[in-house]
């Protein structure tokens, strides 16, 4: 899945691939590192978990299909008039007695609307407890439009701004489909280029043919979606900044938001309870309804290496009191994670996650900023090389980061070949007069990545020195 972010706030345009396994994401403050990292979880959250809602609308859709009665559905009236047109283009180059025809613009334009129908008003109210309103997620810094184009094997699509509210446009399918006339009962021919479907010239045929080509257009959604949840991507989290001061400030009332957050998508307005964000309160809902139980997973080694080499004790969950804590290994009491040291309260929630909400076989994505917040150089050396190694179990990281050590390890892991440089995305946002852009001098190579972050700055830093020692020496010899 490849996603394309244009004139997202303060961004220009941020190109992203979600096939690699382990991606970094550099740049300046406010350069919109969290506008990017918001919007591409937004989005893959509202794709992978919404195919029961197919499933009603095509058992719905076959029922009104029987008693062709599917014209005066009026609830999601742009899709069925997309349905209606279909069939009566079906019929119409039928009666004609054309050997073959083209029906692939037809075809699009209902999974179009299926795709608006299925994610479109969920996806638009994440966008909006998150950014506030629809138009304030435009880049005011020129005048070209917002848009999201998401890509997908077998099609794409574009999520746009239409009347302050998001809507779906420019889709198209990367197949043409194609109908024949055929004397016989031929099965459905796929190949990468196209679907036939073949029509036997029969009493009440036309239905059936009807029926096997939105079966066509399901089929196309569930393998792009339902293989992808299942082979790829089956649980989304989300780790934002300043977790640890977020955790502690909503401990006083977790069940209360906890409760709130799991109905916000009922509220019309949104949930009216921040100014937090559908990732933040993701983030406090996956660990406000912790169950004490630790889940059994494939990468315990990790987990025993975050604890007992870098926290130097345990990461506990308190059954009643719903809060976590941590125990150190030369105490025998547990210590509320506001009375710990920084980076134990910062590295906490991570554990919570490996430990008791990412369970066996999970291909998770997790999001992270700013993950060398309170670290020492040294811990967040540790930190990158578990994160190679969780890329190795399947689990995708998404982080943004500031830190030259981070970015350093990340260089010596692909040069002993331990992290697959084709398989490792990093991105630079520049600032241009239009907004941030993604620099194209970054991306991971055989050698590592090429420094166009921090190297400026440590130039910088070194021309200083040298200057004070000149000054110095000058001072000297007077």
């Amino acid at each position: 899945m490849k996603i394309t972010i244009n004139n997202l706030g303060p961004i220009n345009l941020f190109e992203f691939d979600l096939n690699k396994d382990l991606n970094l994401i550099f740049g300046k403050n406010n350069i919109g590192k969290s506008y990017a990292m918001s919007a591409i979880y937004l989005i893959v959250k509202n794709i992978i978990n919404k195919n029961w809602r197919v499933n009603v609308f095509v058992a719905h859709l076959i029922e009104l299909i029987d008693t062709k009665h599917f014209k005066e559905y009026e609830e999601n009236s742009a899709l069925f008039e997309e349905v209606d047109r279909l069939n009566k283009s079906i019929i119409a180059n039928i009666n004609k007695k054309e050997e073959q025809f083209d029906i692939t613009k037809n075809v699009g334009k209902v999974f179009e609307k299926l795709i608006e129908y299925n994610i479109k008003e969920d996806l638009e109210k994440s966008f909006k407890n998150s950014f506030l309103s629809i138009d304030a997620l435009k880049n005011e810094m020129n005048d070209e439009k917002f848009s999201i184009r998401v890509e997908l094997k077998g099609f794409c699509f574009s999520i746009v701004i239409i009347n302050s509210k998001l809507g779906i446009d420019n889709f198209k399918l990367n197949k043409k489909v194609i109908i024949k006339q055929s004397k016989i009962n031929r099965i459905i021919k796929n190949s990468n280029g196209f679907t036939i479907h073949y029509n036997k010239k029969q009493k009440g045929f036309e239905i059936r043919l009807f029926k096997n080509i939105m079966n066509s257009i399901i089929y196309i959604w569930y393998d792009e979606t339902l293989r992808y949840n299942k082979d790829k991507i089956n649980n989304i989290y989300f780790l934002p900044a300043s977790r640890s001061g977020l955790y502690n400030a909503f401990n006083s009332y977790a069940s209360s938001i906890a409760e709130l957050s799991k109905s916000r998508n009922f509220f019309e307005q949104g949930l009216q309870l921040p100014t937090l964000s559908t990732p933040v309160l993701d983030y406090f809902l996956h660990l406000a309804n912790i169950k004490a139980e630790v889940k059994d997973n494939e990468y315990k080694d990790i987990l025993l290496t975050l604890e007992e080499n870098i926290l130097d004790g345990k990461v506990l969950f308190n059954e009643q009191n719903k809060k976590l804590s941590f125990k150190p290994n030369n105490m025998s009491k547990e210590l509320d994670l506001s009375f710990t040291s920084s980076m134990v309260s910062e590295l906490a929630p991570l554990a919570a996650f490996l430990k008791y909400i990412i369970g066996k076989n999970k291909k998770a994505l997790i999001f992270i900023e700013e993950p060398e917040a309170h670290l020492h150089p040294d811990v967040q050396i540790k930190i990158t090389e578990l994160f190679a190694k969780l890329a190795d179990y399947g689990i995708k990281i998404i982080i943004s980061t500031h830190s030259s050590y981070i970015f350093g390890k990340i260089n010596n892991l692909i040069l002993e070949k331990k992290i697959d440089y084709k398989k490792t995305g990093s991105y630079l946002m520049d600032m241009t007069e239009k907004g941030s852009v993604i620099n194209n001098n970054m991306i991971a190579a055989p050698d590592g990545i090429t420094d166009e972050n921090f190297v400026d700055t440590a130039e910088k830093l070194y021309n200083e020195r040298t200057a004070i020692y000149e000054r110095l020496n000058e001072d000297a010899d007077k």
